[in-house]
């Protein structure tokens, strides 16, 4: 495919043009301009194996990988992204490859498919596709990794099929230091990308120029703004100061914060051609600065390339950064997003701002005049951002190379998941003088409360102290713990496990820094944590071949379907005309009566058809099947006592799910006789809160096993409650039949059951 360049004008486009999967899409006002890029796949039809689930960024099951020229690094590069967070205006010159755009079963299937499918890594499918991309992406950017970069950058994507081993074992024999496998090892560029060019006989780079043509969408009152310079994003600042507008880069902060949706904004303003926002200048003599626009990627990256004495903390940065939200969303999102999510909740215990304050980084912000000022981060904190932009960030150059800076942080899981707490020290020591800390060091805590940043008290306590000094650890870690606990505003008993967190992270650090003068024993207190390349084996325990097959595991059959995209699940088939959609509304309280439900202002949205709820019903209000659960009956849609949060009230029916979905939003439910809930097992029991009695169930004689056993351990043991994050979209398409009946299509493994009970709740024959 030719080159094709957009020309470096000053006009204004009103539609955008980008690639998918080699094919030249132009976008109008077609769509609203809070359209994700996801959204646009799979409604307009190119691409169903672009899967949807939380779409916000959390289970990673619809990634893309984009191509563009890097405005960093001047260089084309391809990005494995979440397509649910990026917005489709923002897509202007990209090229997107999808699972379609890679292989199929009647044109060939891509090597990473093929492995992939051959590994046995797809079982139920709907996370292999995102799979696949991810390690697309990584190929574009690394053709020859190691197992430990392929480890690294499978942080993305869920699968609930808990197939991690499978598909790790396949990705993993691209690596240059990977197992022989007989499925193949590292392949050639030519290889990976299959499309050649007829002209040059090396791999196509169809690739638009990107950010030069300033861009206006409006759609449905939503207006999509893209300036491509400072000065036209300061001006549109000053216009939109008090309009509510909303900045968008990666559009990744929603995932945290609600109210951050693009759907609670009139005006969006794309900052991604802001040419000026992708500033770097390592060369000063007192500091670096970066712009605004570097990705989380572009700043590792940029960390891990800096060999640089001066810059004591780059290694650490990069370290911490690879630990930070996920590979697509690393790819999407920039610094100074995080750093704004921070202004926006104090609350928030953000890497971003843990790191550049640790080591006294400042922001420089312009405003809606063009001026541009200097803060310091706590000023940050307190500064009306209306009306502003953050431009760059200015880190410290250390001219002392006694300078120790680390940063820490823990979390319910190792990567994309928000921190319990980070922290972040930064030291001036003489370890010739028994570690004499020369100035005050600095200490930062987050995640304690909202108004701590610096543990003030215990940097002027260890001002000009020796850590040689076990006194003066024990009396530092004294004063550290009495100064978190006077900052928490809660008294419940996670406060606690913070603060022990936090101190843990100091005492981590003072060990670290203390290896050569602390006692042997305590040692391993200080050292980092690092979790060798996983690695697994799987023994089938039957080595009789005289039973083949039942002794050899065979591929599935339609894995390379799988593999592919190609097969379709329920919310992947194509819609048929006059479909209409369904969003659940769901209760917000449990434990209460239900007094009133307003669907007034969800009607009116458009596209809206009509609210459904227990009164329109036609036949029972209970969805367990009568033949199997008897008289134990749980409602449809509650008719007026809820026994549960979320549990479902009634249903908006729309022409399109999107109306749908924005519409649920505005049905108003008002409750009564809100009472506690239970949702601790001991609590229950003291409660004397019991289910009908069920069982015993017994096999054998439980009395004489018990009373021959060798040994006998008496306690008691308990589990926690665990939260599942489920993956496949629970999703059904149900079309009324000529006689009376319906047809339902439905992402169920209970076929009998789910057949009597749409009959028995619509009020007709099961068959």
């Amino acid at each position: 495919m030719d080159l094709l360049r957009r020309s470096i004008t000053k006009e204004i486009n009103r539609d955008i043009s980008f690639a998918v999967n080699g094919k030249i899409i132009t976008v109008s006002h077609d769509y609203p301009p809070t359209t994700s890029l996801l959204d646009f796949l799979r409604q307009s039809g190119n691409s169903t194996g672009t899967k949807g689930c939380c779409y916000e960024g959390g289970c990673g099951i619809c990634l893309a990988t984009v191509k563009f020229i890097d405005p960093v690094t001047k260089t084309i590069r391809s990005y494995s992204v979440n397509t649910c967070l990026l917005q489709l205006y923002s897509c202007d010159g990209l090229e997107i490859t999808t699972v379609e755009g890679l292989g199929s079963t009647r044109s060939g299937v891509h090597p990473i498919q093929d492995r992939l499918a051959k590994f046995d890594g797809a079982q139920c499918g709907y996370c292999t596709p995102a799979q696949v991309i991810n390690m697309y992406g990584l190929l574009k950017n690394k053709p020859k990794p190691t197992m430990q970069e392929v480890e690294d950058a499978f942080d993305s994507t869920i699968c609930r099929c808990t197939g991690y081993r499978s598909i790790l074992d396949a990705m993993k024999s691209f690596a240059v230091d990977g197992p022989a496998s007989s499925c193949g090892g590292v392949i050639d560029i030519e290889e990976l990308d299959r499309k050649m060019c007829g002209k040059t006989g090396f791999p196509c780079h169809s690739v638009f120029d990107h950010g030069n043509t300033q861009l206006q969408i409006f759609n449905n009152g939503v207006r999509w703004i893209k300036p491509v310079t400072l000065s036209e994003l300061c001006t549109l600042l000053k216009d939109y100061r008090k309009d509510g507008y909303r900045l968008v880069f990666g559009n990744t902060g929603f995932g945290l914060f609600k109210e951050l949706q693009t759907e609670n904004f009139k005006t969006l303003i794309d900052i991604r051609g802001v040419v000026e926002l992708y500033n770097v200048d390592l060369d000063k003599q007192s500091h670096i600065s970066l712009g605004a626009n570097l990705t989380l990627t572009n700043l590792k990256e940029l960390f891990e390339s800096i060999d640089d004495p001066s810059v004591p903390y780059s290694q650490d940065f990069a370290r911490h950064l690879q630990y930070v939200t996920s590979n697509g969303v690393r790819n999407l999102g920039c610094w100074a997003g995080n750093l704004i999510l921070k202004h926006l909740h104090r609350e928030f215990p953000s890497d971003v701002y843990t790191m550049l304050e640790t080591v006294g980084a400042t922001v420089n912000i312009a405003d809606g005049k063009g001026r541009t000022k200097n803060y310091t981060l706590l000023d940050f904190l307190a500064l009306k951002m209306a009306g502003r932009v953050i431009v760059s960030v200015d880190l410290p150059k250390f001219a002392s190379g006694s300078t120790i800076i680390r940063t820490f942080k823990t979390s319910p899981r190792l990567q994309l998941s928000i921190p319990h707490v980070t922290s972040g020290f930064n030291f001036q020591i003489d370890s010739s003088k028994d570690c004499l800390i020369e100035k005050k060091p600095t200490i930062i805590i987050q995640g304690i409360s909202p108004n701590l940043v610096h543990a003030s008290q215990t940097e002027e306590f260890l001002t000009n102290k020796k850590l040689s000094d076990p006194d003066v650890v024990t009396n530092a870690v004294k004063t550290l713990a009495a100064e978190l606990h006077s900052s928490v505003q809660s008294s419940a008993s996670s406060s606690a496990y913070l603060v022990s967190l936090a101190v843990g992270h100091f005492y981590k650090f003072i060990l670290g820094v203390c290896k050569d003068t602390c006692d042997q024993r305590y040692m391993s207190g200080g050292l980092d944590f690092d979790r060798p390349v996983s690695s697994a084996t799987h023994d089938y325990g039957t080595p009789d071949d005289t039973v083949f097959p039942a002794t050899k595991p065979m591929p599935k059959i339609t894995a390379p379907n799988l593999t592919t995209g190609e097969v379709k699940f329920v919310n992947d088939l194509p819609a048929v005309q006059g479909q209409a959609y369904g969003a659940v509304l769901l209760s917000s309280q449990g434990n209460a009566q239900i007094s009133q439900v307003d669907p007034s202002a969800a009607l009116k949205v458009p596209g809206v058809l009509t609210f459904v709820q227990a009164s329109d019903i036609s036949g029972q209000n209970n969805w367990r099947p009568a033949s199997q659960y008897g008289d134990f009956k749980t409602e449809v849609m509650s008719s007026g006592s809820v026994s549960h949060a979320g549990q479902p009230i009634g249903v908006i029916v729309a022409d399109s799910d999107h109306a749908a979905q924005q519409a649920v939003k505005l049905v108003s439910v008002s409750y009564t006789n809100v009472q506690p809930v239970i949702v601790d097992v001991m609590d229950a029991i003291q409660q004397k809160s019991f289910y009908a009695k069920l069982g015993p169930f017994t096999k054998g004689n439980v009395e004489d096993a018990l009373q021959s056993a060798p040994h006998r351990v008496k306690g008691n043991t308990r589990s926690r409650e665990q939260y599942h994050f489920h993956l496949e979209n629970q999703a059904a398409i149900c079309t009324p039949t000529d006689l009376g009946g319906m047809e339902v299509v439905s992402t169920t493994q209970w076929l009998d059951a789910t057949q009597e009970t749409v009959a028995q709740v619509l009020g007709i024959p099961v068959a």
